[in-house]
């Protein structure tokens, strides 16, 4: 038995253990980590231009890019609880 996320309450609970995730060799890694470095390392994260990449940001980035790097068979969520502000993780640097 998965246990709860009793501070999820009444909202789509976070991924857990027994979804599957998308490997490739190709990628040499899953589609969620591929979508992470990618938006943060590469700063394709950074969706309004400022510099910045936040929880917010980086969680559309990941959603998105997973999901087109596996044609919609997987979808990553990002559970947090509503009242959590949103937060710069990384500053972008323009090379």
């Amino acid at each position: 038995m998965v246990p709860a996320y009793p501070s999820y309450q009444g909202e789509e609970q976070p991924s857990r253990f027994y979804r599957l995730s998308a490997e490739s060799s190709e990628r040499g890694n899953g589609a969620f980590t591929k979508a992470i470095v990618e938006g943060i390392q590469l700063g394709k994260a950074d969706l309004l231009g400022d510099g910045f990449i936040t929880t917010s940001s980086l969680d559309t980035f990941v959603e998105r890019r997973v999901r087109a790097l596996t044609e919609d068979r997987q979808n990553p969520v990002m559970g947090r609880p509503r009242d959590e502000p949103d937060f710069a993780i990384a500053q972008v640097t323009k090379k």
